[in-house]
């Protein structure tokens, strides 16, 4: 099975996955800070589709990127494994998570970690979401097929109508997480299964992006355009309007960019 892990990377521009022109992955540690990068990023092609992964350290905690790392090695060891996914890959996916639960909580450090996962088979994908980084599948005129629910008091209400995306970017309980694979009670939320078209675009992010920015804004980014554009251009604004304003939030970013 070829793969990418990108564990504790620090990448100055989106890197292509195996060089095949509809994938990209970025990962760098926030320049503001003097610990490691705690985001890490996994990509596994199967014989008929894809598994895409973006783990998250959670801040204040003990090995944050341990935790991440972890994840990503339970995913890569379950999918290599010599078994049918013709039908998908869901219980594998699944059982990988779990186990990186049952291990993080007997090694009892408290590392703890959030996990985005997105499977693409044939021509469906479905989401798999603990804790608040976001997957978000589009199609190429902006039409919003799917977007996972943050994991915490702010993504709740934003999904309960409570509180406006716009209100979300400065509310003063984003950095809270509700739940977190490491934790007893973790509850891993299994998408839909999403029905693909030409040119949908699928983009998996750690918090560093969604933080920052309206979904609608990363949405009219990648949802047009060739993927060299779309890179230069998520560059642009991570640069731009993070980077380099005193009003955001400065933390690791990463992300995966899938062009069907």
């Amino acid at each position: 099975m070829d793969h990418t892990l990108a564990l504790e990377s620090d990448f100055d521009t989106p890197q292509y996955f195996l060089e095949n022109e509809n994938i990209l992955f970025f990962s760098k540690k926030s320049p503001f800070k003097d610990t490691c990068n705690e985001d890490a990023v996994g990509i596994f092609a199967l014989d008929n589709g894809y598994v895409f992964a973006v783990a998250d350290g959670a801040g204040g905690h003990p090995k944050g990127e341990d935790a991440a790392a972890l994840v990503l090695h339970k995913l890569r060891d379950a999918l290599s494994a010599p078994t049918d996914k013709s039908n998908g890959v869901r219980s594998i996916i699944v059982d990988a998570i779990e186990a990186t639960n049952k291990e993080l909580i007997a090694n009892g450090v408290g590392a703890r970690t959030t996990v985005t996962v997105c499977e693409v088979i044939g021509k469906t994908a479905r989401g798999y979401q603990v804790g608040d980084s976001t997957l978000v599948i589009c199609g190429q005129k902006g039409k919003l097929k799917y977007r996972s629910t943050s994991h915490s008091p702010v993504g709740y209400g934003i999904e309960a109508g409570l509180i406006d995306e716009k209100e979300a970017l400065t509310h003063p309980d984003l950095h809270y997480i509700s739940n977190l694979v490491g934790e007893a009670n973790m509850k891993i939320e299994i998408g839909p299964e999403i029905e693909l078209s030409s040119n949908d675009s699928l983009f998996l992010s750690s918090d560093g992006i969604f933080d920052n920015f309206q979904p609608d804004e990363i949405i009219e980014l990648v949802r047009k355009g060739s993927i060299s554009e779309i890179s230069s251009a998520l560059m642009n604004l991570i640069n731009t309007k993070i980077y380099d304003k005193d009003d955001t939030k400065k933390d690791d970013i990463s992300f995966i960019l899938f062009k069907n």
